[in-house]
């Protein structure tokens, strides 16, 4: 590419000395079409963006024919300038964000697998995986043997609570491209949620053996091997993760629950904190982290990160359970029932809430 670039700017120079400017401008058009004309098949053989530095040329000689013939052309020129500046205003909304330029190209070349995998992959960052199916289904429709959608539509159908789905396009996955790490990662994860721990293990194994930093497989390596017992190999993985990416606040979490399952609690405190400054909303993390500040006897830390917690994850019943617990302690019994109305709706048999909302409903001993 550096080659053909640098001959095309040296023609490109020769051309503006020998031909002059309006020579130069039609070669520039022509010469940087050349590449993308589909003389040599390529993967996509048209596209927008192809014009964005051919134009350049045609600009330039609009320019000069403006400047020739300003007068005589004045208003011809002028009715082209404003019929392609509205165009450009109603092409703007495209250029939007991902999802506007992945829809509309979806509309515009609806059978174009790579619009139908970059759209599911916008829906996927978005949590929409309902959206996303049907168009990794339309691509894989299109091409059978495309090792990324069938890893894309994997990822999805787990997402979706179709392991059995999941697993069998992942598979395919790797057996069209097995040196790809991420599909290793992902079908761990749905062997790992079927309670295959050994086959999770294996397959993240495999995932380091060929991408020996991958984050992500370090991480739920680490998961499954704590899952198995193999506490010590379990925290070497941690650890290996947040050297490798010191930003990556969930096997910071993982570090810290793990320490506090050691009684490590002064390092488990350490890595929670981080957890939960690199990522605010972590619910579980600041549970965890009111947790050990519990056993640390570090009641008012442990109430605010309890607190916390149940404010971005309502649904985390322990936490609410012990927060419902030190409002009896304070002898609030309308913030203790709140908290343990919170409990019963998500654990309705959960023992001490009922315990505790059984003694709140009676009436007070004379």
């Amino acid at each position: 590419l550096l080659l053909i670039g640098g001959v095309l700017l040296a023609l490109g120079v020769w051309l503006l000395k020998r031909r002059g400017l309006p020579s130069f401008a039609v070669w520039w058009f022509a010469l940087n079409l050349l590449p993308v004309s589909n003389i040599v098949p390529i993967s996509v053989p048209l596209a927008e963006r192809y014009l964005y530095v051919p134009l350049f040329g045609l600009s330039l000689l609009a320019g000069m024919a403006w400047t020739v013939s300003r007068t005589r052309y004045a208003t011809a020129m002028l009715a082209i300038v404003v019929f392609w500046s509205g165009w450009t205003q109603t092409r703007n909304w495209v250029w939007a964000d991902s999802t506007a330029l992945w829809t509309d190209t979806v509309k515009t070349y609806p059978m174009c697998v790579d619009a139908l995998g970059n759209l599911a992959a916008t829906m996927f960052k978005q949590e929409r995986y309902r959206g996303a199916a049907p168009l990794l289904e339309m691509a894989r429709a299109q091409e059978p043997d495309k090792a990324d959608i069938r890893a894309s539509l994997g990822k999805v159908y787990r997402k979706l609570g179709q392991p059995e789905k999941a697993a069998e396009e992942l598979e395919r996955a790797i057996a069209l491209e097995p040196d790809k790490a991420d599909s290793y990662v992902a079908l761990g994860l749905v062997r790992k949620e079927a309670g295959q721990l050994q086959a999770a293990r294996a397959l993240y194994e495999k995932a380091l053996a060929l991408t020996p930093d991958h984050v992500e497989a370090l991480n739920n390596l680490g998961v499954a091997l704590e899952a198995l017992g193999e506490l010590e190999k379990a925290e070497a993985q941690y650890r290996r993760c947040v050297e490798v990416a010191p930003e990556h606040a969930s096997a910071h979490y993982n570090l810290g629950r793990l320490y506090a399952t050691l009684n490590r609690l002064e390092e488990a405190m350490a890595c929670l904190r981080r957890a939960t400054r690199l990522r605010p909303s972590y619910a579980e993390a600041h549970h965890e982290l009111g947790n050990t500040c519990i056993a640390m006897g570090r009641k008012k830390e442990a109430l605010e990160a309890l607190k916390r917690a149940t404010e971005l994850a309502p649904s985390l019943w322990q936490a609410q359970l012990l927060l419902g617990l030190d409002a009896l302690d304070r002898r609030d019994a309308q913030e203790a029932v709140r908290r343990l109305k919170l409990v019963l709706a998500v654990n309705p048999s959960e023992p001490t809430a009922l315990e505790q909302m059984r003694k709140l409903s009676s009436p007070p001993k004379r």
